[in-house]
């Protein structure tokens, strides 16, 4: 089924979910954003009102590949970067990650932190 990526045989697994949970509903649900994989889940019945998050990684790549096209200079993409998905940093063996917007748990705190970026 993953190789083929047919959007048929997703929504096929998103129908099997479906039928497991019963009358329950997905809220949120992940992926990477393959088009066959988000079109069939989200055209089964548990998944018809869900929202659907990206995963970090294509979400990452994502924003590099964007700014690269926007032909940003690399400081600020770096600058981007760490805003968006944190920054770790080591100093004496030990590893401390500042946080970024990916790591807010609420949209009150995405919100704050949102409004205290700097624009580049």
């Amino acid at each position: 089924m993953h190789m083929a990526r047919k959007t048929a045989d997703y929504k096929c697994l998103g129908d099997k979910i479906s039928e497991e949970i019963g009358d329950k509903k997905v809220r949120v649900w992940g992926s990477d954003d393959d088009n066959a994989i988000i079109s069939g889940i989200s055209d089964s019945n548990a998944f018809e009102n869900a929202d659907h998050l990206l995963c970090e990684l294509d979400s990452y790549d994502n924003c590099k590949r964007k700014l690269t096209e926007l032909s940003v200079p690399d400081k600020e993409s770096k600058d981007i970067f760490a805003s968006i998905f944190g920054q770790d940093r080591t100093v004496s063996d030990k590893t401390a990650h500042k946080i970024g917007l990916i790591d807010m748990d609420t949209e009150e705190k995405f919100d704050e932190k949102l409004r205290q970026l700097v624009p580049v």
